[in-house]
Parts: C-alpha cells; structure tokens; sequence
C-alpha cells in the first residue's frame, strides 16, 4: 500500500482563522470601549429642579391650569422629520 503524504497546509488555515477570531474579538472589545468613553465624555443634561409636594388642590388646579395652556406642537417641526426619515 502507497503511503500518502500528509504534509499539508491545513493547520496554516487553522492558524488564520484562530487569528481572524481573536481579531474580531478585540474589535469589539475596542468598539465598546470607545462608546463608553464618548458617553462619558458627553455633557450631561442639567439637574433637576428640587421637587416641591403640592400643599393643596388649588395649586393642583394652577398646574393643571398651566399644562392645558401649553401648546407643545406649535414647537415640533414635521418637516425636519420628515427630512430625518426620508
């Protein structure tokens, strides 16, 4: 029986992929890595006003007064929407 010859180049390729695996591995890693250091660098919103407890129905009615008088969609803007989604 004719002995083969097993000096192949398979283990060059296990090679490759076992590197393309690490690589991937450690692009996200880095990817992640930048994200939260650009969260954290980002200005955060301004804090909240302290939260007074409302005393009595009177002053419920003024807030509610005051809600109902705003008119939130005269400040959106659908075109720029729009434009966004397109």
């Amino acid at each position: 029986m004719r002995k083969l010859n097993q000096d192949g180049v398979a283990h060059i390729g296990l090679v490759l992929v076992l590197i393309m695996a690490i690589a991937v591995v450690a692009f996200a890693f880095w990817r992640i890595q930048t994200q939260d250091d650009a969260l954290d660098t980002q200005p955060t919103s301004q804090e909240a006003e302290t939260v007074v407890p409302i005393q009595d129905a009177s002053e419920l009615e003024a807030i509610e007064q005051e809600l109902e008088a705003t008119d939130i969609d005269d400040e959106l803007d659908a075109s720029e929407l729009d434009e966004v989604l397109r």
